[in-house]
């Protein structure tokens, strides 16, 4: 039977609501001390991936508190900054195919804004949505992972092609 509430609250459920804090949204700010923690702790030549998921999580999450960026926010639980984490991952790596796909493209002349725009109308038609994290995206850009594979691949053609 569901309970109902009455305007005393006296149903018991009054407590549990008390305790739900309404839904934060990330700052930029909060994100790029987010993109910082992640970088830092994934590169950890001590610890490496030799730890579980969550014990890699909290040290993310205990390197983020301890940015000066977000020393004024409130703190954020390590399960909710895995799941921004996750956010950021999927929408930076979309748009570094279109970026990819933009640098392509581009014509002699252009510079990077002009290729950041033009992989920005890509994205958007692409996901039907504008892409909001470019400041993620430009904090990790140029790491290893999300480094323009077809700028690697041309690279090491160029070498084969120079040795022959």
């Amino acid at each position: 039977m569901a309970s109902k509430k009455t305007a005393g609250g006296d149903d018991g459920n009054s407590n549990q609501l008390e305790k739900v804090q309404a839904r934060r949204r990330w700052s930029n700010a909060e994100d790029g001390a987010l993109v910082t923690a992640w970088l830092n702790t994934s590169k950890d030549g001590v610890i490496a991936n030799e730890q579980k998921a969550q014990a890699f999580w909290k040290r993310v999450c205990n390197y983020y508190h301890g940015c000066t960026a977000v020393k004024d926010f409130p703190p954020r639980l390590w399960n909710t900054c895995k799941q921004r984490w996750t956010k950021i991952n999927k929408e930076v790596q979309l748009f570094c195919g279109c970026f990819d796909q933009a640098s392509r493209q581009a014509t002699s002349g252009q510079s990077d804004d002009d290729i950041f725009q033009m992989a920005y109308k890509f994205y958007y038609q692409d996901h039907k949505t504008n892409f909001i994290l470019d400041h993620a995206w430009r904090a990790l850009r140029n790491d290893q992972k999300w480094r323009s594979l077809n700028r690697d691949k041309g690279k090491t053609q160029s070498k084969k092609s120079t040795a022959t």
